[in-house]
């Protein structure tokens, strides 16, 4: 399996082509923070020597514009997803297979952090297979804290 770390300036292994966020407040006091975006992958793609290829894709997404200063975000609630986007087959094939198997966040849950991480596990089952986007969806609820010493 093959890791893929995507983060801003990270321009050999993919750049994100669009980032947004919100912040709202919930009703209990927490902060919800939505983040969404595009990412250019530049190595999601399937080579003629293997059966399939598997790839575990890091999302390192900072937090720098939603957070006050001097502060940092305690998640308590998570729902990460990436969805793919744009993606392509060079020949014709009659199964065609571009799987996303799991989405998970990286950041422990209750731990400040001022960036977010997802781990997705994508696999590439036909040859000359490549994956040109994806978007992902972030929805976070917690609260700010005291950035740690």
């Amino acid at each position: 399996m093959q890791s893929i770390i995507i983060k801003p300036g990270s321009w050999s292994e993919g750049e994100f082509t669009s980032q947004h966020h919100a912040c709202t407040h919930t009703g209990d006091g927490k902060e919800h923070i939505i983040l969404k975006g595009t990412i250019a992958p530049r190595f999601l793609q399937r080579t003629p020597q293997t059966p399939s290829e598997i790839f575990k894709l890091i999302l390192e997404i900072p937090l720098d514009p939603v957070l006050p200063q001097k502060q940092f975000f305690q998640i308590e609630q998570w729902a990460p997803q990436v969805v793919l986007n744009g993606m392509s087959l060079t020949n014709i094939s009659e199964a065609f297979g571009i799987e996303i198997k799991w989405t998970k966040l990286r950041n422990l849950p209750q731990t400040p952090t001022d960036k977010i991480q997802t781990e997705t596990e994508i696999h590439l089952k036909n040859e000359n297979s490549k994956i040109h986007q994806l978007n992902y969806h972030i929805d976070l609820i917690g609260v700010y804290v005291a950035k740690p010493p």
